[in-house]
């Protein structure tokens, strides 16, 4: 991986878990910071990997379609939902 992505998630892990709620996941955090960051990079590659899949799925059935064609034809109409709350979240 490289340096400026490494450090991309070390901003991103340190704002997130130096600003939680818990004081226990923030002390845990202050104790071992890299243990969280390889769980962010994690995260991130399950999204990616997610995100992904839902897109090249969504390619095949709606490719070259507008907004305005999905919204006439109802069987089209639940991949509009599907953009806009993917089924991972």
């Amino acid at each position: 991986m490289s340096a400026s992505k490494d450090s991309y998630y070390q901003q991103i892990t340190q704002h997130v878990f130096t600003n939680d709620r818990d004081p226990v996941v923030r002390q845990a955090y202050s104790v071992d910071h890299l243990s969280f960051v390889k769980t962010i990079e994690g995260r991130f590659a399950k999204l990616k990997t997610k995100y992904n899949t839902f897109n090249k799925e969504l390619g095949y059935l709606g490719a070259g379609i507008t907004i305005e064609q999905m919204l006439e034809d109802p069987n089209k109409r639940n991949l509009l939902g599907m953009t806009v709350i993917p089924p991972y979240i």
